[in-house]
């Protein structure tokens, strides 16, 4: 099945829906299509070449500091040198990335250069100055070559302590997207990259969840689908060996399009599931027609049982323009109660509206007797300390740092440390969500029970650490809810004075069917000035 045609899509990209797909998901800018007959003032004879790095590093580790570039087979180049200036107070260092001249002639080239960060604490500006000649003349960039860009310095946090943890407990990137999400307007980066600077940001783990119309593309050609997909399996061969070596483990899954009650069309990611699952009816791919392979019931009944299944960003706004061309709605109640789903991602890289939502959709559904867990992510596509993507196409490029690689971290309580554990854990609601403090209930013999069911009485440990980094604990709060019930309410409030790590009991002894769930909240941390907040999904009783 062909693409639609060039005029189509462009017309798409003019109306300035391409920028914006998929919804808030920000990636590295693709500055080379145009239409035809029609001036790009962004697109240049030369390969996108961007400097990235991650937001934070865990204490005595390097920076690692990413320079790719893309379409040096349309536009060969030679980078003749690449150095990164490290400031920090009155320190300053410099790191070369190379030792000779690199031919830029592949479609997509990467390296990661890590600079020591010895005595280096707090802020660290990280200032990547490179210089290009692709056959006009040697070019010296900043950071990147966009034009409309900053060229501003990379801003890294070197911690003076690591993320805090609880043993059992491992952090990960639960939604991003990789370098198999290409098109006219957007590029990810390599799951390769994504791994190097995630283990030094901390992470143990990342979701690779491409979104299901770039999965069904030609490996070649972004405006072509190939019914053998042959991106899906190549990505799956790319994680399964990156996962052979040690480091941090990279979980395979997709983000499908499918539709909703009201046949509108919403995201579901499926993580763990050797099938591919077509969703193509927000690709802007076929003019005015939107409609889904599957709906969401049809999804749930197809995917494989050692599949986890979550709804994605259930509550984000969808730009006007989204519903009307894209046929894009949200996460409706009647969706939220299918069979088949384990949890709900509603943490979606901000604490924004959507998020609190998103939370009121998460607790309504479990007064309603559902069991669902959480999940939390960025939505990144790459982006590990900025995004670069186009506001107005073809004259203008914006910048953020929000919705970055690893920012809002997943927990899950995972039995080992592979790909297959951490599905499990997510099937299973063993999972929690944060951006900073950790927590954690454990039963009588100390075993972690977040998202399993126990019968009343029991007894409970409830546990929570932070760090400086992120402020001292501030509350700790158990809400309960009531299966059927309208509202939660609150059965226990601890105020703390900026603890690092709290643990206390609490004792469950209503017989009638219910849940509990924890939030914790910290005082004001040293990265950001601002307070951090982690949830746990629930445990249930006598249900």
């Amino acid at each position: 099945r062909c693409r639609t045609c060039a005029l189509e899509r462009t017309l798409l990209l003019m109306f300035g829906i391409l920028p914006l797909v998929p919804p808030l998901a920000p990636l590295y800018a693709e500055i080379h299509y145009r239409f035809p007959y029609f001036m790009s003032f962004l697109s240049k004879p030369e390969p996108e070449v961007v400097a990235d790095a991650p937001h934070r590093v865990e204490p005595g580790q390097p920076i690692p500091i990413l320079l790719l570039a893309k379409d040096g087979d349309r536009h060969p180049a030679v980078l003749r040198d690449a150095v990164a200036t490290l400031r920090s107070g009155d320190q300053e260092r410099c790191i070369a990335f190379t030792s000779a001249p690199i031919h830029l002639r592949d479609h997509w080239w990467w390296t990661v250069c890590e600079a020591p960060t010895d005595g280096m604490h707090g802020w660290v500006d990280c200032d990547v100055r490179f210089t290009i000649d692709a056959g006009h003349g040697a070019r010296a960039y900043a950071n990147d070559n966009y034009r409309t860009t900053s060229h501003a310095p990379l801003r890294v946090f070197v911690s003076r302590e690591p993320l805090p943890r609880i043993p059992g407990l491992l952090l990960g990137e639960g939604h991003s997207h990789s370098h198999a999400t290409s098109d006219q307007v957007e590029f990810g980066a390599p799951p390769g990259a994504a791994r190097a600077l995630g283990k030094r940001l901390g992470l143990d783990f990342a979701c690779i969840t491409d979104h299901s119309y770039d999965l069904d593309d030609r490996g070649d050609d972004y405006l072509h689908n190939d019914p053998l997909f042959p991106k899906w399996k190549d990505l799956r061969h790319e994680i399964e060996v990156l996962n052979e070596s040690l480091g941090m483990v990279l979980v395979c899954g997709e983000e499908v399009t499918c539709r909703n009650a009201s046949g509108r069309n919403i995201h579901c990611l499926v993580l763990g599931d050797e099938q591919f699952h077509p969703g193509s009816g927000d690709s802007a791919e076929r003019w005015l027609r939107t409609r889904s392979e599957l709906s969401v019931e049809e999804l749930l009944d197809r995917v494989s049982p050692n599949a986890a299944v979550i709804a994605a960003h259930i509550r984000e706004r969808v730009p006007f323009l989204q519903r009307l061309l894209l046929g894009r709605g949200r996460w409706e109640d009647n969706d939220l109660s299918r069979r088949g789903l384990h949890a709900i991602q509603f943490w979606n890289g901000a604490t924004d509206h959507g998020f609190e939502s998103g939370r009121s959709a998460w607790v309504q559904a479990l007064l309603e007797g559902h069991r669902l867990g959480i999940l939390a992510g960025n939505d990144a596509h790459g982006n590990f300390n900025r995004f670069r993507q186009l506001s107005v196409p073809f004259v203008a490029l914006r910048e953020s740092d929000h919705q970055l690689f690893g920012r809002v971290r997943l927990g899950v309580l995972a039995s080992e440390r592979s790909d297959r554990a951490i599905v499990d854990a997510a099937r299973s609601r063993k999972t929690i969500a944060t951006d900073g403090p950790v927590a954690v209930l454990s039963d009588s013999n100390g075993r972690h029970c977040v998202g399993e069911m126990l019968q009343a009485p029991a007894s409970l440990t409830i546990e929570a650490r932070s760090s400086s980094e992120f402020g001292g604990l501030a509350e700790v709060l158990v809400w309960k809810g009531h299966l059927g019930s309208k509202s939660e309410e609150l059965l226990q409030r601890w105020n703390l004075d900026g603890a690092r790590a709290w643990r206390d009991d609490l004792t469950v002894e209503d017989l009638r069917p219910h849940y509990i769930r924890v939030e914790v909240r910290t005082h004001p941390g040293e990265q950001d000035g601002r307070s951090h907040r982690c949830l746990t999904s629930p445990v249930w009783f006598g249900v």
